[in-house]
């Protein structure tokens, strides 16, 4: 898919958009799939990231991590508040 991508000529992905994924992973598993496509894509096309937690200091620092493996940005400090 993602190689689909880019040969078609996509200006970026959104990776971990906003469908929802996010609540079912781990930061661990967030950052692992993160780095993954920063290493698979190798700067072929822009990448922004789905930093999306129901945990402020996650999002935070996934938004900060992104940087280093070379997204172009997040898609915002969004955190999920869950009100019980």
């Amino acid at each position: 898919m993602i190689d689909f991508l880019v040969e078609g000529g996509v200006d970026g992905i959104l990776v971990l958009g906003s469908t929802g994924e996010f609540t079912g992973l781990s930061k661990k598993e967030k950052y692992e799939f993160l780095r993954f496509y920063a290493e698979y894509t190798n700067q072929r096309v822009e990448l922004y990231a789905g930093t999306g937690s129901t945990n402020f200091k996650e999002t935070v620092e996934l938004s900060n991590d992104i940087y280093s493996m070379g997204y172009v940005a997040s898609n915002g400090y969004r955190t999920i508040l869950l009100w019980t």
